[in-house]
């Protein structure tokens, strides 16, 4: 789905003016260190043996 029209144009333009100001897609902090995360392990119930709830 993509926006058309006025509205659409002012909410993009609110948009990026305040992405900007708050520096929000700026990469000042650079690239992420992922070493660290180990995804947490909760063992309340047995889980079925599906491998593609392992995605959540």
């Amino acid at each position: 789905m993509k926006g058309e029209g006025l509205w659409a144009n002012m909410l993009k333009q609110r948009f990026a003016k305040a992405t900007k100001r708050i520096g929000l897609n700026q990469r000042s902090h650079g690239i992420l260190d992922m070493s660290e995360f180990r995804r947490p392990v909760v063992e309340t119930f047995k889980r079925p043996q599906n491998p593609q709830l392992d995605l959540f």
